[in-house]
């Protein structure tokens, strides 16, 4: 087996059958987090906070059109493409999901029309069609809970939630961050219009993530910023924000579980082994009988993933990032790749030199990073009661505090009906005295 692998990878990888892509991708340039920041750089974008711009939404659609050219059936596709899907839009053969948030749906929404564009079957002209707004040409799952997009969400999992939370008030990490970032922190307050004294990480981030997007989007002039300044601003991000959300594996393996195991039982149906059945319901809702899933997520979505895939040393994923695993076979072999940005990542010793992998190593290497599906729900659920967090947030506190406040109320209340109780009894004395 071993040779007829090598024998495929000799031949050229396009010589093998393409059975199945999963795509999972950080959606499009958006507008900052915080648009209000924005006149503090002197410019307004015009749009509310976290949308996805113009140039976001021409970023997927570069990135579904290259799709198209690898995977679907057309006259004009690439040299070694994979003839994967239909020449037209067949919902029967793509799953697409997003979080609920515009910004990944519209990045999902332009990357297929970037895959199979919107034109009319009538017209022999590239005329596109004008579509209703209360009708959608493709079948796309915006989920609020449970999508295997969203990482250390509180509805999938809200031990992972509570995770975060301690990562992001991290004492260590805290204090790491303010000495590194120092400088740039000292330049914006000195250059900015800030309407006061920004300190520490977090409003340092805010201030990045505001340049960062008006910048990408070439919104505004930014001259009065330092080079320093400006090469720092992927450091905040990949040096400073990453590593608290992903300090402890606990989390990280909390928040891929289900990404992992719904890869372990789409390929494990696809090559006819036994397919594991979960009973967590993050994925169970997902067919097992499409050709091309996406998922359109965020960087948190990617870097957690490539953390889990021992890559968390890649580079930061920028707007519109992929991270992409193909099924490939040949005859009887099975083997995947897995690219991130289009290089192909070498996962252990399964894989060759360019990136492809034996199955079996694939699905034991993730076997090891995957709960069991008691584990996963026992860990999320009953471990979030014990550390006593709502919400993603300790609420010992706020019972104390209750408390507190019940008690000082019954005294008042007790205190002013024996006062008046009393007075009462002056007054019924005084009264039998007259």
């Amino acid at each position: 087996m071993q040779k007829q692998f090598l024998l495929c990878v000799f031949i050229g990888i396009a010589a093998c059958e393409l059975l199945a892509v999963v795509e999972v991708t950080r959606h499009g340039a958006r507008t900052p987090m915080e648009v209000k920041l924005e006149h503090y750089f002197g410019v307004s974008s015009g749009l509310d906070n976290a949308h996805l711009t113009p140039t976001g939404e021409r970023q997927h659609y570069l990135l579904g059109a290259k799709r198209r050219k690898q995977y679907v059936v057309t006259e004009t596709a690439e040299e070694g493409n994979y003839p994967l899907l239909s020449p037209k839009y067949d919902m029967s053969e793509m799953y697409i999901e997003t979080t609920d948030r515009n910004r990944t749906f519209m990045s999902a929404y332009s990357h297929m029309i970037g895959m199979y564009p919107p034109l009319d079957p009538d017209e022999e002209s590239d005329t596109y069609k004008v579509f209703s707004e209360d009708h959608l040409p493709y079948d796309i799952k915006t989920s609020v809970y449970h999508s295997l997009a969203r990482v250390y969400d509180e509805h999938n999992c809200p031990y992972a939630a509570d995770i975060l939370q301690e990562n992001l008030i991290d004492a260590e990490v805290d204090y790491a961050n303010n000495t590194l970032f120092q400088d740039m922190l000292t330049e914006a307050n000195l250059n900015l219009n800030l309407p006061r004294p920004f300190s520490g990480f977090n409003d340092l981030w805010t201030i990045v993530d505001t340049y960062e997007a008006l910048s990408f989007s070439k919104i505004g002039n930014y001259t009065e910023m330092s080079d320093g300044f400006i090469a720092g601003v992927e450091d905040v991000s990949y040096t400073g924000l990453f590593p608290m959300w992903n300090k402890r594996l606990e989390g990280v393996q909390l928040s891929t579980h289900p990404y992992l195991t719904f890869l372990d039982r789409l390929l494990s149906s696809l090559v006819g082994s036994d397919t594991p059945t979960p009973s967590n319901k993050d994925i169970q809702h997902i067919p097992l009988d499409r050709k091309y899933y996406f998922f359109s997520g965020h960087d948190t979505t990617l870097s957690t993933y490539l953390c889990a895939l021992n890559h968390s040393n890649v580079t930061r994923p920028v707007y519109a990032s992929s991270l992409l695993l193909e099924l490939h076979e040949d005859s009887d072999l099975f083997y995947i790749r897995y690219l991130y940005n289009g290089e192909p990542l070498i996962l252990g010793s399964f894989c060759n030199s360019e990136g492809n992998c034996e199955l079996q190593g694939f699905l034991e290497f993730i076997r090891t990073k995957m709960f069991t599906d008691g584990d996963y729900d026992t860990i999320c659920s009953e471990r979030h009661q014990e550390d006593g967090y709502l919400g993603g947030g300790n609420y010992y506190p706020f019972i104390f505090i209750g408390i507190a406040l019940a008690m000082l109320i019954s005294f008042c209340i007790g205190f002013y009906l024996y006062k008046s109780r009393n007075k009462r009894e002056e007054v019924e004395l005084g009264l039998i005295k007259s």
